[in-house]
């Protein structure tokens, strides 16, 4: 019989474990997908206090009896990060703040060890297109959580354009906010990002998935300030409105981002999005937020996006297994590192899959706007 696959998870926060928002994503996707593909495997997560330790090996459990997973899950010190890579593990899940994503990609792609890391790739243009000439280098696959590459909405919208539907695409507009009580009492690194950095990153790299092959040529971006910054100070801007001058097919294309740290404890959702294109002959208009599933009680109503993530009962065997674009980042990348050696060459060799050398495309245009948010000096030419 063969080992077990062994998953190495460097963090054990939120989007791993979970918080009061939802499930933690990453750790109950890999339990999924070892289970769903009859995969003996080991997960083992990282923590930096007894605290957190504790907190984690508790909500790992709840994870793992919520699946019915007969997979273990141990938790580990930070410290121990080198040693377990050196034993050359299936794959490595870098969860961590921005400012540390550098250190361990570089440790797993001097392994040899495929990488799959939270989005941005690092927040920082230089610091990550150095990042991603060396893992290029070295040969490394470092696949970032650009998962809205995989929500059905975007996959129809990149169809339609493609398709040249609705004619030449003319103006790209996104809403995109989150609770203002994350980084004010949830996230200890909040005042070194800003909202169009940690959420905003996501609609900069549809750019790049919509549109292929346009080219960025400005950006400008104008921050708000208000209660948010008020309370954490430093980059944690309540709003960022972002314009980017674009080329695409040799035609000019303009993308306006309104992002922020804006939603009332009392909104329906954590992530309260909406996307529209306009065009020469119509328009799209994708509510990423009201999918359609609501829930209503005295406390007032809820907006479900059963799409992104959700543990549901196997209509088969009755038991929980995670789906949704979530799931399907984290299966995705898993599915490249079990597959045959041809195979691998092939996945890397997308232009649709959001492998470093893919999404540094929105570091480049974060680059300039947050330039441009830091100088109120307007537009802001992009590097090429």
């Amino acid at each position: 019989m063969s080992a077990p696959d062994h998953i190495v998870v460097v963090g054990s926060g939120a989007y791993v474990i979970g918080d009061a928002y939802g499930p933690g994503v990453v750790l109950r996707s890999l339990l999924a997908w070892l289970d769903r593909r009859g995969r003996a495997g080991a997960i083992t997560l990282t923590a930096r206090t007894d605290e957190r330790r504790a907190a984690a090996t508790r909500g790992a459990a709840e994870a793992v009896a919520e699946l019915g997973s007969r997979t273990p899950v141990s938790v580990v010190a930070a410290d121990d990060v080198g040693r377990l890579l050196g034993e050359r593990p299936l794959a490595v899940f870098v969860c961590v703040p921005d400012r540390a994503h550098q250190q361990y990609v570089e440790l797993a792609a001097r392994a040899g060890v495929p990488a799959w890391l939270v989005k941005p790739v690092t927040g920082d243009f230089a610091t990550a297109r150095g990042l991603e000439a060396s893992c290029r280098a070295q040969g490394a696959a470092v696949w970032v959580d650009y998962h809205k590459r995989f929500d059905a909405s975007n996959l129809l919208l990149r169809a339609s354009v493609a398709r040249a539907e609705h004619g030449r695409p003319l103006h790209y507009f996104v809403q995109y906010s989150q609770p203002r009580d994350l980084p004010m009492q949830r996230f200890a690194w909040a005042a070194d990002v800003d909202p169009l950095t940690y959420i905003g990153c996501h609609y900069l790299d549809q750019l790049a998935f919509v549109f292929p092959g346009v080219v960025a040529e400005r950006a400008m971006a104008i921050a708000v300030d208000g209660p948010v910054r008020q309370a954490v100070g430093g980059r944690a801007h309540d709003h960022v409105i972002c314009e980017v001058a674009l080329r695409y097919h040799g035609q000019p294309l303009l993308a306006s981002l309104h992002v922020g740290w804006a939603n009332p404890l009392g909104a329906p959702a954590k992530s309260v999005q909406r996307v529209e294109l306009d065009c020469e002959r119509g328009k799209t208009v994708a509510d990423q937020t009201a999918r359609g599933y609501q829930v209503w009680t005295d406390a007032g109503t809820r907006e479900v996006n059963p799409y992104f993530f959700q543990c549901l009962p196997d209509p088969a065997t009755g038991a929980a297994t995670a789906s949704g674009y979530g799931y399907d980042s984290v299966a995705r990348f898993l599915d490249y590192c079990v597959a045959t050696a041809d195979e691998q060459r092939r996945l890397r060799a997308s232009a649709t899959l959001p492998w470093i050398e893919n999404a540094v495309f929105a570091e480049r245009v974060l680059a300039a706007a947050t330039a441009s948010m830091a100088s109120g000096s307007g537009w802001v030419d992009i590097t090429s």
